[in-house]
């Protein structure tokens, strides 16, 4: 529904605000919240995933990054590999 993209809009929005602020912790809070109702919201699947890259928590960052199906997941992904030295899988 369209009040349903709203709210998801919102939660990117402030994630994305406190992730680019560098309070990562916080950014991760209000995302896992929000996937733990929203499983399978793909924008926020994505953001988080910047978020563990950031945070250098690269296992994490690949869970997340290997589900986006687009030119910039696979990018970030490939940099979630380098981050874990796996340079095989950085291709």
């Amino acid at each position: 529904t369209s009040q349903s993209r709203g709210i998801d809009e919102g939660v990117s929005k402030a994630a994305f605000q406190l992730y680019r602020d560098g309070r990562v912790d916080d950014a991760l809070s209000i995302v896992n919240d929000h996937l733990s109702k929203n499983p399978d919201d793909i924008e926020v699947v994505f953001l988080r995933g910047l978020i563990f890259l950031k945070d250098h928590k690269f296992e994490n960052a690949v869970d997340d990054l290997a589900r986006i199906e687009s030119p910039a997941g696979r990018w970030y992904l490939a940099l979630s590999y380098v981050g874990l030295k796996d340079y095989a899988e950085a291709k």
